[in-house]
């Protein structure tokens, strides 16, 4: 696919992963940590880049952020775009990624991503306590195509899992209904980051 010409800036191991998004129907996502890659304005795409590569140089850094942003191009500009349900922790909104202006303008994106009626972007406030998806973060893709399995993909620092056996998928979609019950719309969420 057309991330092979990120050689040596994707890992091996992500390049599935982007083929299934970029044809996955519906894409629902918990993070607890950063914004998904899929919602991210460059310059929070950056400084998240940077972040975790600080020795990077400066072409090296520049392709991770062309590769994060052809992604989304290449899932919002079929012809029928999937359908984003992202869960994002509180924390995700609190902590400063960037500057207060990188802040400012990835929290005007998503909340704009949000009225545009593709992505339906939700925050875990802090009052909710314990939730279902403490364990971790993850990502449940289904396709309209039933020769692809609904997926869930789980992401580490060095590496990733794949799981489309039934069982543990209605498991993470019984996560994902538990912990969307305790979020409230981005566009309703109070943040104070970046504004």
């Amino acid at each position: 696919g057309w991330w092979e010409a990120y050689d040596g800036v994707l890992p091996d191991w992500f390049g599935l992963y982007v083929g299934l998004e970029a044809s996955a129907d519906r894409i629902r996502t918990y993070e607890a940590e950063l914004v998904p890659g899929l919602l991210q304005t460059p310059g929070y795409a950056r400084a998240v880049c940077h972040a975790s590569r600080p020795t990077d140089g400066e072409q090296a850094l520049a392709r991770r952020v062309r590769l994060r942003m052809e992604r989304q191009q290449a899932v919002f500009s079929r012809t029928r775009p999937p359908r984003i349900e992202a869960v994002l922790g509180a924390g995700v909104l609190a902590r400063r990624v960037g500057s207060a202006r990188v802040m400012a303008e990835q929290v005007a994106h998503l909340r704009e991503q949000a009225c545009l009626g593709h992505a339906d972007i939700r925050v875990l406030p802090w009052d909710a306590g314990a939730h279902s998806a403490m364990e971790g973060p993850f990502v449940l893709l289904d396709f309209e195509n039933t020769d692809d399995p609904p997926t869930v993909y789980l992401e580490a620092a060095v590496g990733c899992r794949y799981a489309e056996k039934a069982a543990v998928v209605a498991d993470y979609r019984r996560v994902f209904d538990l912990v969307y019950k305790q979020t409230i719309p981005i566009g309703d969420y109070q943040s104070t980051i970046g504004e």
